[in-house]
């Protein structure tokens, strides 16, 4: 599920399916979409509750 998570946000970080997730994980919509915060936001996933992984799974869905 984070594989996808991910593979969405790369294709679509301005979408607001993505907003909301950098929202939940990270507490704020970055300015700038790099490698850097997508490496962030991958590692706060990979810690973060099933439940909470599974909920950002649905929304991009």
């Amino acid at each position: 599920m984070i594989n996808e998570i991910m593979s969405f946000l790369g294709q679509h970080h301005e979408s607001t399916a993505s907003i909301a997730v950098f929202r939940r994980i990270l507490g704020s919509y970055p300015g700038e979409i790099n490698r850097e915060t997508l490496a962030q936001l991958q590692d706060k996933l990979q810690d973060a509750d099933l439940e909470e992984v599974e909920s950002l799974y649905y929304i991009i869905k």
